[in-house]
């Protein structure tokens, strides 16, 4: 429940940021690379500069333990 109401919430916020993307309603912190580092940037893991994960959607993070990751720079 608490995930479509996410989503309801999302839709409302960014319409237009939602329908270019759909995937942004259904997987709000993972629906690309900067939405993806910015929340982890936000639970606390420190990420270097133009640092870029592949797939986000499918990249598996403790979000409970996020302040012991560091990545550096130019890391992908």
């Amino acid at each position: 429940m608490n995930a479509i109401l996410e989503a309801m919430l999302t839709l409302i916020k960014h319409p237009v940021r939602s329908f270019k993307h759909p995937r942004s309603i259904l997987e709000p912190n993972r629906w690309c690379n900067e939405v993806f580092v910015e929340y982890l940037r936000s639970k606390g893991a420190k990420i270097g500069k133009d640092t870029r994960f592949i797939s986000p959607r499918n990249c598996d993070v403790d979000i409970n333990r996020a302040q012991y990751i560091t990545i550096g720079n130019n890391c992908c």
